[in-house]
């Protein structure tokens, strides 16, 4: 009986064991490496339906703008994240009993084996690998040193190979001097070791594309999890954890942009999102950012991919679909590509990259690096156009003696950097051994003293035409002498230099073969032969007594003068009494109807542009009583004042070519601009009255105006090539004339809309010129 019960006992033995292997055998990752998640798990959306969280909270959440990994920390989603991670686990693992769980965690749905890290690879034989380096964190074999969603099982000696080295894209940055270490006949590692920044060795080492994604999810688990803020920025003050030895405190991946592009690259797959969910059977929490891979562009402010495959799919429903079109301008001078958000400008050879306008300019944030414009915000359908401009031409010669041939570059363009001629021969017509030392900039007669020179082969920004001198030493009787010029200045002819007055001239002996100065004999300067004038002083100058020099253009003022009282004559001029002064012009007005409006400021900047424009009648008030003077300017009223200065001619019998005029009191002043060819349309068929003007379609309705008059002065502001195609003439002759000056921080604004104030400025100059 007690065999009996024995046997029976094992029996249930035996049976529990193979039931708990059943259990284990099914808890297994279920997923499929690289096979990309397109859904959340249903334990996913449990979990953060029990938490009450979700997506659109954190959406509506601050993250950080300036894209620091030791800011982030402060922001209103990081807090949220952290709290949300840290207070679901309920459950810390040893470091020691990781290997039992990756059977489970990290095995193919095939085994029980578990796939090394780096090298997806099956096997028994592994080490436990930080992928957060423990020397670069708060952590040693505790808290996040044996969180399950961080550590991985990863061969030893890829293991090694990793160290502690900084992530990052070795092959982009060391194209040609990366080691590489692989495992079962296949890459798993480029590395640099030597990697410095700022004086910090960092090493730098790369993965292979399809487990970039893993890293990085990784490292935002453990930088909102465990605290831990040199996530792509070293620590300057690293906090060293009680069960620690160490924390550089050093970044663990190269910058930001390489973080998200790993994150972006190799989506989440179905193993790792079955990873997540057996951690969390073990430890309680998840890693959030397998699940909403978004999360990375919310806490950093960045803009998100739009076609971005994710597990939530809201990555798609980030961005609205706006199209963005590039242009080339001129079409001949160069090219534009798009990639996505990127457009590539390659100018033609001869060509350069002049600059670049949006339309409409507030339809995206341009970002320029070089010859790349990266657009970004974008609120509408765009045009990025990319302007080229010529490159000027730059002739390089190099004089060298008979007999010496040279061999390098001669025509380039200006900017270009090129390396110096090399020059090979010996001079000829000559009995003794020199050696060639480089270039000069100016011919060198025979010298002891050592002129400065460029070798050959060095490098050459060039600016303009230049001409290089070749340059040579010998050595007589024990002396080193240096020179250019070969030539035996067989013959000669005298030049004279006539003196000025401050300068000498010179009497010369000039050699005909080479125009070497073979002699120079100085001649003084002849002195100043000065006269003087007595200035008469006026109301805003002092007189003086002006001493002129009749041969050149020396001057100087002397015997000074006190200014005198204003001369003013009046005449009455709509219903006022001006008052100008004979001297200076100066004037003012009695009976002004600037006062009768309450809201123009009696110490504004624009009291005398106002009241230029209401004394003249080109500009009224409103029926409350105010003037307005900040209020922006319509594109009807702007029409009106014209019209009313150019004495409201009849517009009997002249077409209507738009459909929205509809209001009596700038009806006719739109039909006599519009005839007149002074204004367009915004459409064929709509002129848009009430519509703001800017100030560059200001600038372009006064210069049609005046029968459009043709200007190529420059534009000296930083934002000039902000000007729309079609203003840049009139803006350059509205500029050259007065109207239009730039603000104190050199900006024209172009597109900005103008008030009436500023109007009245603009219209006081225009009609007093």
């Amino acid at each position: 009986m007690k065999r009996s019960l024995s046997i029976i006992l094992v029996l249930v033995m035996l049976l529990s064991s193979l039931s708990a292997l059943s259990c284990a055998a099914n808890d297994r990752n279920s997923g499929i490496r690289h096979e990309v998640c397109t859904e959340l798990s249903a334990q996913a959306e449990a979990y953060y339906a029990k938490n009450n969280i979700s997506y659109d909270d954190w959406l509506n959440m601050d993250g950080e703008t300036s894209g620091s990994c030791l800011k982030a920390v402060d922001t209103e989603l990081y807090k949220s994240l952290h709290n949300l991670l840290a207070s679901t686990m309920t459950n810390s693992i040893s470091y020691s009993s990781l290997t039992s769980y990756w059977q489970t965690t990290d095995c193919s749905a095939s085994s029980s084996t578990p796939l090394l890290f780096y090298s997806d690879t099956p096997s028994n034989s592994y080490n436990r690998e930080h992928v957060w380096p423990k020397s670069r964190a708060s952590f040693l074999k505790n808290e996040g040193g044996c969180d399950l969603h961080h550590l991985r099982p990863t061969n030893s000696t890829i293991n090694s190979t990793r160290s502690n080295y900084t992530m990052g894209n070795v092959r982009e940055i060391y194209p040609n001097s990366y080691q590489t270490k692989s495992y079962n006949s296949e890459t798993v590692l480029y590395y640099v070791s030597n990697h410095a920044e700022n004086n910090i060795n960092l090493g730098l080492v790369e993965i292979n594309d399809n487990i970039k994604g893993d890293v990085a999810r990784i490292f935002l688990y453990v930088y909102v999890r465990w605290e831990e803020p040199n996530l792509f920025e070293n620590d300057p003050t690293p906090v060293v954890g009680s069960n620690d030895n160490e924390n550089n405190g050093y970044k663990v991946i190269k910058d930001l942009e390489t973080l998200l592009q790993w994150c972006e690259m190799d989506p989440v797959d179905t193993w790792e999102m079955s990873r997540n969910d057996l951690s969390q059977d073990v430890q309680g929490n998840r890693n959030v950012f397998i699940d909403y891979p978004e999360l990375a562009w919310l806490l950093f402010s960045e803009e998100m991919p739009e076609d971005m495959e994710t597990p939530s799919g809201e990555a798609k429903n980030a961005n609205p679909a706006y199209t963005i079109n590039a242009v080339a301008q001129p079409a001949a001078a160069g090219t534009v590509t798009i990639d996505r958000r990127t457009v590539t400008a390659t100018p033609k050879t001869g060509y350069e990259i002049e600059g670049y306008t949006l339309e409409p300019a507030d339809a995206a944030t341009v970002t320029r690096d070089g010859n790349v414009f990266t657009l970004s915000k974008l609120t509408a359908n765009c045009t990025l156009t990319i302007h080229f401009k010529a490159r000027k031409e730059a002739t390089i010669s190099y004089i060298v003696p008979a007999g010496v041939s040279v061999s390098g570059t001669t025509k380039c363009y200006v900017g270009d950097s090129i390396r110096l001629a090399s020059a090979t021969g010996t001079p000829t017509g000559i009995d003794y051994s020199v050696n060639f030392l480089g270039w000069t900039r100016n011919a060198v007669n025979r010298t002891t003293s050592r002129p400065a020179y460029s070798a050959a082969g060095s490098n050459y920004t060039v600016t303009g035409d230049i001409t290089f001198h070749g340059l040579y030493s010998y050595a007589e009787n024990g002396t080193t002498y240096y020179l250019t010029n070969f030539c035996a200045h067989e013959s000669s002819h005298s030049v004279h230099i006539e003196p000025t007055c401050n300068t000498a001239g010179a009497d010369q002996i000039v050699c005909d073969a080479c125009s070497a100065v073979l002699s120079s004999t100085s001649i003084a300067p002849i002195g100043h032969d000065m006269s003087s004038t007595v200035i008469a002083p006026t109301c805003t100058a002092k007189g003086y007594t002006l001493h002129e020099c009749s041969r050149c253009d020396y001057s100087y003022k002397k015997s000074f003068t006190a200014m005198v009282d204003h001369n003013y004559e009046s005449k009455t001029q709509n219903g006022m009494v001006i008052y100008t002064c004979s001297f200076c012009g100066d004037s003012y007005s009695e009976g002004s109807l600037y006062d009768t409006y309450e809201d123009l400021s009696a110490d504004a900047w624009y009291v005398e542009e106002v009241s230029f424009v209401l004394n003249k009648g080109l500009m009224n008030g409103f029926e409350d009583g105010s003037f307005r003077p900040d209020e922006k300017l319509t594109r009807a009223q702007l029409v009106t004042i014209l019209y009313r200065e150019a004495g409201a001619p009849s517009v009997e019998g002249l077409a209507n070519p738009f459909t929205d005029l509809e209001l009596d009191w700038y009806k006719p002043a739109i039909l006599w601009a519009a005839n007149e060819g002074i204004v367009n349309g915004v459409t064929e068929t709509t002129f848009e009255p009430d519509t703001p003007i800017t100030r560059e379609q200001i600038a372009t309705i006064l210069w049609r105006s005046q029968g459009k008059p043709d200007s190529n002065a420059g534009l000296a502001f930083t934002d000039a090539a902000q000007i729309s195609d079609y203003a840049v003439t009139a803006l350059r002759w509205a500029v050259v004339e007065g109207l239009f000056r730039g603000d104190d921080t050199g900006l024209l604004r172009p597109a900005d809309y103008a008030s009436r104030a500023e109007l009245s400025a603009v219209l006081m100059r225009y009609l007093s010129k």
